[in-house]
């Protein structure tokens, strides 16, 4: 898979989890009971890792992946 098709994945999975996160503070998602559970350990850990490897991705598949 070329290094552009993963940086399009990876910007839209940031985008949508930015999108629920926007959601879940102006709507009324915020009163689902597990929902609070699910964007602690899952969305906010995804929109962390989805941004470094946007910010800093290319040194890492320069240093890391490509070097094998």
């Amino acid at each position: 898979m070329k290094l552009s098709a993963i940086r399009n994945i990876t910007r839209l999975l940031h985008i949508v989890d930015g999108a629920f996160i926007i959601a879940y503070f102006y709507s009324p998602l915020g009163n689902i009971a597990g929902l609070k559970q699910i964007i602690t350990w899952f969305i906010l850990p995804s929109i962390i890792l989805s941004g470094i490897w946007l910010w800093k991705g290319h040194l890492l598949y320069k240093n890391l992946i490509r070097k094998k």
